[in-house]
């Protein structure tokens, strides 16, 4: 029966110690510091862990989703406490958000750096946090945006290490 699903115990299993270790690391940390913002690099590290679980090379592709937070939060900061305050109409804040926007689209046409645009694009968006009415708080910034990207290195640490095999090989075993 071609509907029929099938499971890999093997990858389930490594899949799972993955996940496992990266989440346990991160809520580690998070308990052991009593961080503010921990929950967010939980919330990293699930999401990381789930989405390239079944990438052809999940080490690589982890690792661009890391430069591309990285770099997307680093932009979002510039322009959201050096450029928003200078704004007074939506169609400068339009043409601020557009170029990083097109940037990560452009990224995102390459096979070699799709996910590094989709890191760029995602946390770009998600740094600079538009809203009316538009808060400034650099610290609350700065602990989200380390929490979202230590837990992208959470995950991206765990691919490297725990069996650090192409996702195609797992799901051919």
């Amino acid at each position: 029966d071609s509907t029929r699903a099938t499971s890999n115990r093997a990858a389930a299993i490594i899949n799972g110690m993955r996940a496992a270790a990266a989440v346990l690391a991160a809520g580690a940390i998070w308990i052991a510091s009593g961080w503010v913002s921990g929950s967010s690099a939980l919330v990293s590290v699930a999401i990381v862990s789930a989405l390239f679980t079944l990438a052809p090379d999940p080490v690589v592709a982890s690792w661009q989703m890391f430069c591309g937070c990285v770099a997307g939060t680093i932009v979002g900061f510039v322009i959201s406490f050096f450029v928003f305050p200078l704004f007074d109409s939506f169609g400068l804040l339009a043409a601020c958000l557009a170029f990083p926007i097109m940037f990560s689209t452009y990224l995102n046409t390459f096979p070699k750096t799709a996910t590094l645009g989709l890191g760029f694009g995602v946390f770009f968006c998600y740094s600079v946090n538009v809203a009316n009415p538009v808060t400034y708080h650099p610290a609350q910034f700065l602990d989200t945006a380390f929490g979202l990207s230590l837990g992208i290195a959470a995950a991206a640490v765990a691919f490297s290490t725990i069996v650090p095999l192409a996702g195609d090989w797992i799901s051919k075993q």
